[in-house]
């Protein structure tokens, strides 16, 4: 699966137009217009990084490596504790 169609997937669970989207990382201040995201749907252009993570941010998105590559949730193996401390740690860096 490309980008561009995880993407297009995750707005739409999100139950968001394109439209909507592009406001959203508009209104964080990474100007957007719904023709952008169209475009990074199709897989014509990819958004950069900050769209990329306002995007991610927007749709819930935690762990992208598992979400957009497939790869294993290093998570995954830890009980309930484990993760909450491993993401302690993390805000702390």
């Amino acid at each position: 699966m490309h980008v561009g169609d995880t993407l297009a997937r995750l707005r739409r669970e999100a139950g968001l137009s394109q439209g909507e989207a592009a406001a959203y990382l508009t209104d964080s201040g990474c100007p957007c217009t719904q023709k952008s995201v169209s475009k990074w749907e199709r897989g014509v252009n990819l958004p950069n990084a900050e769209q990329f993570l306002l995007l991610c941010r927007l749709y819930g998105v935690r762990d992208v490596l598992h979400r957009f590559f497939g790869l294993a949730d290093l998570l995954s193996g830890l009980n309930a504790l484990g993760r909450k401390r491993v993401e302690e740690y993390i805000r702390l860096l």
